[in-house]
């Protein structure tokens, strides 16, 4: 359990990337679909129509599809199950399936939203998912690394852009603007009051991340590949304030806004993989004491922090930090990264290790993460 939770924590340096992530993605898939198909059973579906496109062999991965499909599971069982099936549908089994919607939705497939109502059936064959409902009909293409839209019954669908092959990285979206601060933007809402990226914006967005996915996988490849176990898409937006990084509810996805620096983009690419990976973590077992949270009183923000948050911050400034170090290691630290460095290192100690210092609220395995963030200055594990 332990090695599995050090495996997720922090990637080895000097060894090959492990496959931690993959098998907790598993897990989540697993309990994902076994939940989807009692809830199906409970409403009078049979939970077997769906066996052949989704057999539990499946590996879809670490997956925002899986998250919302959870979070449709109690509430509209069917349209989990239809979400679920967009998860798998590059690797399922061909066949067809008909569900009944009481209500119009929405499911997210690859950065594309899709409306469906009523009487719906999907239809998966070799490299193709079709949905037809009362909404009109959908025929998406798998190339070997997403699904994208071949025709669709409404127009002006937002720009969704492929990834190179090979990379966890499959796509980027616009999601355009009106995204509230400091939350995660919701990738199936309609767009907001301010009109989308201007096409080249959103260009000049992707080449910044580019360049910053660059930058990462020149540093040091064992953060490349760990940060590939964990985000699997991104949403650009355009507002001027940052939104929410990632969110438990769509594991995989990373929203940053337009028009930062590629160090930015690297901060945050590094900064979502932490708070990814820590959710993984948290999936394997509680990283506080059950019933027991402590409150620390952070005097430079005149404000408190919990056990929990501390150690999330600890774990995120610490993986930052590390990434930094690397980049100098390689490429030298002229005055903007040694700031960058410094800030992090600064935060690491404030928001993190103080607070965590007289914590007594974190479980065995929290107290374990804790002390291995505690094993040595980020800057001395650059190679």
């Amino acid at each position: 359990m332990i090695d599995l939770i050090a495996s997720l924590a922090l990637p080895a340096l000097d060894a090959p990337p492990d496959d931690a992530s993959a098998q907790v993605a598993h897990g989540y898939a697993t309990q994902v679909r076994r939940r989807i198909q009692a809830m199906l059973e409970r409403t009078g579906t049979d939970p077997l129509v769906l066996d052949a496109m989704m057999p539990a062999c499946l590996r879809p991965g670490w997956r925002p599809e899986v998250g919302m499909a959870a979070h449709l599971c109690t509430t509209r069982p069917q349209l989990a199950a239809l979400q679920f099936i967009a998860a798998v549908a590059s690797h399922a089994v061909p066949a067809d399936v008909t569900l009944e919607l009481g209500a119009p939705g929405r499911i997210y497939v690859d950065g594309h939203r899709l409306e469906v109502a009523g009487t719906t059936t999907v239809r998966v064959e070799t490299s193709t998912l079709e949905l037809e409902s009362q909404r009109g009909h959908w025929s998406l293409r798998h190339d070997g690394t997403r699904f994208s839209v071949l025709s669709s019954p409404v127009g002006g669908e937002r720009c969704v852009l492929r990834w190179r092959p090979g990379s966890g990285l499959r796509y980027l979206v616009d999601v355009g603007s009106g995204h509230t601060e400091g939350v995660f933007p919701d990738p199936l809402a309609c767009a907001g009051t301010v009109p989308n990226l201007s096409r080249n914006d959103f260009r000049v967005a992707v080449q910044g991340i580019t360049e910053a996915m660059e930058i990462i996988h020149e540093a040091s490849a064992s953060y490349a590949a760990w940060i590939d176990t964990v985000i699997d898409g991104v949403l650009v937006t355009r507002d001027a304030r940052d939104c929410g990084l990632s969110s438990p509810g769509h594991p995989g996805l990373l929203a940053v806004r337009s028009g930062r620096e590629p160090l930015d983009y690297v901060e945050m690419i590094v900064a979502a993989a932490a708070q990814q990976k820590l959710l993984q973590i948290a999936m394997i077992t509680p990283l506080g004491e059950q019933g027991r949270e402590q409150l620390h009183y952070l005097p430079h923000r005149r404000w408190y922090t919990t056990s929990r948050r501390a150690l999330a911050s600890a774990h995120e400034h610490h993986n930052v930090s590390r990434v930094l170090a690397c980049i100098a290691a390689r490429s030298g630290a002229d005055g903007a990264l040694r700031r960058r460095i410094a800030r992090r290192q600064l935060m690491l100690a404030l928001d993190g290790r103080q607070p965590l210092q007289r914590d007594h609220a974190l479980s065995a395995a929290g107290a374990r993460l804790r002390q291995m963030l505690d094993a040595g200055s980020p800057s001395s594990l650059a190679v």
